[in-house]
Order: C-alpha cells, then sequence, then structure tokens
C-alpha cells in the first residue's frame, strides 16, 4: 500500500508476504498513525478483535466492491 493511499478508518488486509504467516490475509481497519508521514506505520484493529502495528508496505487496501461483497452475504451486525 502506498503510504498517502493510507489513513485512518481505511480497510486494509495484511500482504500475502508478510514475514508471520499467521497474519497473512487478515482484514482490519487503520485506526491510527505513527511515525513519518513518507514512511508510517499503522496501528490496524483486525476483524478478529486483536490489535497489531503495521508498515504501510505490509498492507493493501480492500476493494470497495469486496467490502459490499462482505455486507450482502449475510453478516449482521450485532446489537
Amino acid at each position: 500500500m502506498r503510504s498517502e493511499g493510507a489513513h485512518i478508518g481505511k480497510r486494509v488486509r495484511v500482504r500475502n508476504d508478510h514475514r508471520k504467516a499467521e497474519l497473512r490475509g487478515l482484514k482490519g481497519k487503520i485506526t491510527n498513525e505513527w511515525g513519518n508521514p513518507e514512511y508510517p506505520a499503522f496501528d490496524v484493529l483486525l476483524d478478529g478483535g486483536d490489535w497489531q502495528l503495521f508498515w504501510h508496505h505490509e498492507l493493501e487496501k480492500v476493494e470497495e466492491d469486496e467490502i459490499s461483497a462482505r455486507g450482502q452475504s449475510g453478516a449482521t451486525a450485532r446489537s
């Protein structure tokens, strides 16, 4: 992910070449940005509820059609 394309609230996925296999492909939302604007790191709240810090190059954006498909697949919000 390009650093200028990432911002708080953006949906992201951990790249499939991440060094930790257990994190590959996980999705979440950026909640905070740290460091130099040219080489930022991001706090990501993963869909499973865990928090993780990532460099911008370890993430890729989740396309809007993937987000829409998830919402239409029968997933429901909890009250």
